[in-house]
């Protein structure tokens, strides 16, 4: 049994692609971990592209809580003006980590079975 929730709960904690390289799925895992990370970084790359417009110009020379409220304003600003973007970001990582934990599960399943009918 546990060679079917082990790659489960890796999967569901870690994230996308772990249950797949405890399943000794390596190629396929590594291709969700890489299309996980590729998401994350393009989201980062976005979020940070769409907030420049409201971050002055040099941030060197602001003091620390001052540069925390310009932050916060520039963050609500995007979330409120480019919510939809950020929403298709989360819905792919979450598409992702759902097909990793389904697809766990019937890795587990078919070592669990492979080990049964080779033993």
């Amino acid at each position: 049994m546990s060679d079917i929730v082990i790659p489960v709960l890796l999967s569901l904690i870690l994230g996308p692609g772990v249950g797949q390289l405890y399943n000794k799925e390596y190629k396929k895992g590594a291709y969700l971990i890489s299309l996980s990370l590729l998401v994350l970084m393009g989201a980062m790359m976005w979020f940070l592209k769409a907030m420049r417009p409201d971050l002055p110009a040099d941030l060197t020379n602001i003091n620390h809580d001052a540069l925390q409220a310009i932050m916060l304003t520039a963050v609500n600003h995007v979330i409120a003006g480019q919510g939809g973007t950020l929403d298709i970001y989360k819905a792919i990582l979450t598409v992702l980590w759902i097909y990793s934990i389904i697809d766990a599960y019937f890795g587990g399943v078919r070592r669990h079975n492979n080990r049964i009918s080779g033993s």
